[in-house]
């Protein structure tokens, strides 16, 4: 028997524009899981800033998070496994990063914990507005210099600036072949993210990967922006929401609702 795996991106795909499950969404959805939907989420954030969004979905499956970087466990909070950049790559990166280095925080791990290190100095607006609404996020630290880093295991750089400061940086280093690198703009604001994480570290390969361990035949693929490209190239039906990019829009095989109508939930009820 044929068995599907369906994968969703979070920010502007599940999750409505205030950042939160709208009642009818987790409705439909805990209604399908608990007939066996297989059914999980790949996202940007971290397990500790999407866990508390979806707590109410009753997902057992893996999640994808860290855009590929980490799968981790929803109902522990905990990372199962994580990419890492090589020390000496990110050695070679600190120059190329030095004129945004204080726009952004670097993800590290240190003894399987999870930390997003900063230096202390004059940020970019942006990145200083993430840092005012995210105040109360324990695995938040600054630091002195950046000797901090080369103590932990570092999987990700996020950051966060306007486009001018953001875009040079993102074209030295988007032909690279250690490294993914998403630029795009935020779903929320006007600010623009640049995240570089390990070459082999996608949501595309992470589907792979989870529909492979968990004997799928089949992967079907929801999202909006352009971090979900790579699921869309390995599913075998994608689809865009209403409110996605044209980039992807232009490979989905069809366009749905808009993240603000349920439209994923809605699309699983009428064809699961």
């Amino acid at each position: 028997m044929s068995k599907t795996l369906y994968v969703t991106d979070l920010d502007g795909t599940l999750l409505q524009n205030d950042h939160t499950l709208s009642i009818n969404t987790i409705t439909l959805i805990n209604k399908l899981l608990d007939q066996g939907l297989c059914f999980t989420y790949a996202t940007s954030r971290s397990i500790h800033t999407a866990a508390p969004i979806t707590h109410s979905l009753h997902i057992t499956l893996p999640v994808i998070t860290r855009d590929g970087c980490v799968i981790a466990d929803t109902q522990k909070r905990i990372e199962i496994e994580v990419k890492k950049i090589p020390f000496q790559k990110i050695i070679s990166l600190l120059p190329i990063f030095s004129p945004i280095i204080h726009s952004g925080f670097m993800t590290a791990y240190t003894q399987g914990r999870e930390s997003k290190l900063y230096l202390q100095g004059e940020h970019s607006q942006e990145f200083q507005n993430y840092l005012n609404e995210h105040h109360n996020d324990p695995n938040l630290h600054s630091i002195l210099t950046l000797d901090r880093l080369f103590q932990n295991d570092i999987c990700y750089f996020n950051f966060i600036a306007n486009r001018e400061d953001l875009e040079p940086i993102y074209k030295q280093i988007k032909d690279d072949n250690e490294l993914s690198c998403i630029f795009q703009k935020d779903n929320y604001n006007d600010s623009y993210w640049l995240n570089v994480y390990p070459w082999n570290a996608t949501k595309g390969s992470a589907v792979q990967k989870l529909k492979q361990e968990l004997s799928c035949d089949r992967l079907v693929v929801f999202g909006d922006s352009v971090n979900d490209i790579s699921m869309f190239e390995v599913a075998d039906v994608s689809y865009a929401m209403a409110n996605a990019i044209d980039e992807l829009k232009h490979i989905a095989t069809d366009i749905i609702g808009d993240n603000d109508s349920d439209s994923v939930a809605r699309w699983l009820i009428k064809n699961y």
